[in-house]
């Protein structure tokens, strides 16, 4: 069995790290994280492709069927058909990859923790 913490190290196919996992031979397999995928979606295919290889095809197949609608809808250049394009991929998307996502929230960890409080504290520029 192999146990990834902090998984989203390995959220770039191209490191070493993450090249490196994916060599390791393990029937089952964990990916633990505490930061979401908030860069590309391409983020997501390098941490399934340890999980779960060859469940969101190739790095290639997923980018033409995945990443490349998000992207063109993310341009100012966007039309109704790109946002379309992008809605009908990231549903299947997630489809495929929410029945293997367990996601917890501190409060539902360790109750007893207080509520976050955020502060925005407005700060005067001084010249150098």
């Amino acid at each position: 069995m192999a146990v990834l913490d902090e998984g989203h190290l390995i959220r770039n196919a191209g490191s070493q790290v993450s090249i490196g996992c994916r060599g390791i031979r393990a029937k089952r397999r964990v990916v633990l994280s505490g930061t979401p995928v908030q860069n590309s979606v391409m983020d997501l295919w390098s941490v399934f492709d340890f999980l779960l290889p060859g469940l969101l095809g190739s790095e290639k197949q997923f980018h033409s069927e995945y990443r490349k609608p998000v992207q063109a809808s993310r341009s100012k250049r966007a039309d109704a058909q790109d946002l379309s394009g992008a809605r009908v991929a990231l549903s299947r998307l997630h489809s495929v990859c929410l029945p293997f996502v367990l996601r917890r929230l501190k409060q539902d960890v360790m109750p007893e923790l207080p509520p976050k409080i955020i502060q925005d504290i407005m700060v005067d520029m001084q010249p150098p």
